[in-house]
């Protein structure tokens, strides 16, 4: 008998968490080593017990979802990563993917599609999601995710955070650099994305659906 795949979950809903504990017990094959409700703790559990799969909250607080898998992929290049949304979202789906995660998954699927995909996963497989796979080549032949090309890793992941309210301070002490560094991003951000505010920023995240719940 093969040994189960050992994850790490890493999810700040609680409900959540309880239905993946019992999913796991029914599947046999999946056995849950580590949880997380911040990115810096899904981080320390990753490193911590070296999980087969890590499933990650995209929305996930803390440094957030995005910051995760680079920090992450930075100690781990090989890391399988299953990222959860509740969102269909090609904007993010297509950033996360293009920073080396090998999984993108709605939380609304059903539970049969997770376990397909952590296993898929676990032996070197990419698995995502079909509706955010048709969006993913929607935005592409449209051209939808055009002005966040151009952002760098840092620059979006400092976008995303300044666009939820968060202040340089938070920022700066989150992703441990200093406010003049996190001043500099914001200036590229800006003249990138065309805007001269943060309330602006906020708007074309909403507009783009790139906060999760």
């Amino acid at each position: 008998m093969s040994l189960p795949v050992r994850i790490v979950l890493a999810d700040a809903h609680p409900v959540l968490r309880i239905g993946f504990r019992t999913l796991a017990k029914e599947w046999g094959d999946v056995q849950i080593v580590g949880e997380a409700e911040t990115g810096e703790q899904a981080v320390e559990q990753f490193t911590r017990q070296k999980p087969d799969v890590l499933l990650l909250d995209m929305g996930i607080p803390g440094i957030g979802g995005m910051e995760t898998i680079h920090k992450i992929m930075a100690r781990e290049p090989k890391a399988k990563i299953l990222v959860l949304s509740f969102h269909e979202n090609a904007i993010l789906a297509d950033r996360a993917l293009r920073d080396g995660v090998f999984g993108y998954i709605s939380k609304r699927c059903p539970s049969e599609n997770f376990h397909r995909a952590i296993l898929q996963i676990s032996q070197g497989k990419k698995y995502i999601d079909a509706e955010i796979a048709q969006e993913i080549a929607l935005q592409q032949v449209t051209g939808g995710s055009k002005p966040f090309m151009n952002l760098t890793e840092r620059e979006f992941t400092v976008f995303l955070m300044l666009a939820e309210g968060r202040s340089t301070s938070d920022v700066s002490k989150a992703l441990h650099l200093s406010p003049n560094t996190i001043n500099t991003h914001y200036h590229h951000i800006k003249n990138k994305l065309g805007v001269s505010s943060k309330a602006e920023m906020t708007r074309i995240a909403i507009r783009h659906n790139l906060f999760e719940a």
